[in-house]
């Protein structure tokens, strides 16, 4: 989710500034690298907890 957030918001960054499209997506990826990966923690952390990812739901205990 992380990587895949940073590749679209460099990809926006270089088509709206396409004469500098390096240095625009450089500089989106280094604004936004951390917050995007604190969100992506935190909704792994979350959806784990809530057993809503492959593999995390609790077992019935009878």
């Amino acid at each position: 989710m992380w990587i895949s957030s940073l590749f679209i918001v460099g990809m926006l960054a270089g088509a709206s500034h396409p004469q500098t499209a390096s240095a625009a997506g450089r500089a989106a990826g280094a604004a936004l690298s951390i917050p995007l990966f604190l969100i992506a923690t935190m909704a792994s952390i979350i959806l784990t907890s809530l057993g809503i990812l492959p593999r995390t739901k609790k077992p019935d205990r009878h």
